[in-house]
């Protein structure tokens, strides 16, 4: 097996045929076919069926497909990684993060950290959870900021970052006990004006949610569960859309209160107090292992942790010795 067949067989399955596989590779059907037909020679197994006008992927191609992303992931890893001990220059961060703190957050954190390191190349993938951590698992990024790991794999939180999800509303007549506002009160212990909610009207409303693999939808899920309530639920798959959309008045949001600290303000949208909310939650730092990731990820973690923007997780408390990196 070559790389060049792995990533033709990435991009067949992704894509699921051979003229979709050729447009992402920028190469001709013609080369496409011939680099399955060889692999599944060489192999001896049967890696795809036509279906239709697409092709099907065996389960032999499925393994394969898993295994080939974790390969060239390391393949890559091992370049930068050989480059940057000769070349310090070359040095690069490559973190994924879920939407709201790709959004948020570490663009915040890249600019304050990058002040001092102009020459430090960086790599930033933004997606759902489902997404990001997959490429953590498959050694493209080497830091993911999202929710707690949920994986069976060997993953580790360095360090954490408290949060805040509110649920938020352009329409707060709809929702006003005896016609009158509320207040909520935030993570910093502070208080802002919202509205005051009943299970019974949040009912009533349509919830917008996040797709499928989202973090977000998930606990959004969750609460609805906790409030025994079935609302009519639409889903707007990005954070950006879901905020435009809750601000026409399309449906009610779970949002980080970060991501819509401008709207709150100007008052386009509303905060919704109602018992659980708001929910009090956090980011995690994570990394494949805590024994061994990049200096690189160690050097940014150890910035986050002395600017106060985040916290070191317990076990790394008593020296803060671990957040060095190999």
């Amino acid at each position: 097996m070559t790389p060049g067949q792995l990533k033709t067989l990435i991009a067949v399955v992704e894509s699921g045929s051979i003229k979709g596989a050729a447009a992402a590779l920028f190469v001709s059907q013609a080369a496409v076919s011939s680099s399955i037909s060889t692999l599944q020679e060489d192999l001896g197994v049967t890696l795809f069926e036509k279906e239709g006008r697409g092709l099907r992927k065996t389960p032999s191609a499925e393994v394969l497909y898993s295994y080939a992303k974790r390969i060239l992931g390391l393949l890559e890893e091992a370049e930068l990684a050989t480059v940057a001990e000769s070349d310090p220059a070359s040095q690069m961060l490559r973190i994924g993060a879920v939407t709201t703190a790709g959004e948020v957050l570490v663009p915040r954190w890249l600019r304050a950290y990058l002040l001092k390191r102009p020459q430090m190349k960086v790599t930033l993938e933004v997606g759902n959870k489902e997404r990001v951590m997959d490429l953590l698992i498959t050694h493209r990024v080497d830091l993911v900021v999202a929710g707690r790991p949920t994986r069976g794999e060997e993953l580790a939180s360095l360090a954490t970052r408290r949060h805040e999800l509110v649920l938020v509303t352009s329409q707060p007549e709809l929702f006003m006990v005896n016609g009158k506002s509320g207040r909520r009160e935030t993570i910093d212990g502070s208080s802002q004006p919202g509205v005051v909610a009943i299970p019974e009207e949040l009912q009533g409303t349509t919830w917008l949610l996040r797709e499928v693999g989202s973090g977000t939808r998930e606990t959004a899920l969750e609460l609805l569960a906790d409030m025994a309530i079935s609302p009519r639920t639409l889903t707007i798959g990005s954070n950006g859309a879901i905020i435009d959309a809750a601000e026409v008045g399309l449906g009610i949001a779970l949002v980080s209160s970060e991501a819509v600290a401008r709207q709150l303000k100007e008052g386009s949208l509303h905060a919704i107090a109602c018992d659980p909310l708001p929910l009090v939650r956090n980011f995690h730092l994570i990394v494949r292992s805590a024994s061994n990731f990049p200096k690189t990820i160690g050097d940014f973690v150890r910035f986050l942790v002395d600017t106060k923007e985040v916290s070191l997780t317990p076990k790394f408390i008593p020296t803060g010795e671990a957040i060095r990196g190999n």
